[in-house]
């Protein structure tokens, strides 16, 4: 009889969460592009470190979105957040080899891509 008034009650609290599970939409569709990217003549990778709550993050939709409106759909900008394709190391390796064409990073990252770029970080 215990069995049987465990395994109600367990089945009782999972029903509730299992509900919940089925009704959650996609976090990120919002962010999906509007437009057809399949007819692009050009794609440009470009990826972002930075943590999710920054607003770097939803500055390369915008750069997606305004790139493929000024060049009539011929350039489409496959932008990749949240480390999506590795840390800052791995995208600035990928950057070099030419794998990644674009990669939005910290000021304190970004000399080492340039000596110049450092100057941002002075006093």
């Amino acid at each position: 009889m215990k069995k049987v008034l465990v395994l109600l009650l367990l089945l009782a609290l999972c029903l509730p969460v299992s509900g919940m599970a089925a009704g959650k939409k996609d976090p990120l569709a919002a962010w999906q592009p509007k437009f057809d990217p399949s007819g692009a003549k050009y794609t440009y990778i470009l990826s972002n470190i930075s943590h999710p709550v920054i607003e770097g993050v939803a500055v390369g939709y915008r750069i997606r979105d305004m790139v493929w409106e000024k060049t009539n759909g011929q350039i489409y900008v496959d932008y990749r957040p949240l480390r999506q394709l590795g840390g800052e190391k791995d995208v600035y390796n990928k950057l070099k080899l030419g794998a990644v064409q674009g990669m939005l990073s910290s000021s304190v990252f970004a000399a080492n891509a340039a000596d110049r770029l450092g100057i941002v970080n002075l006093p």
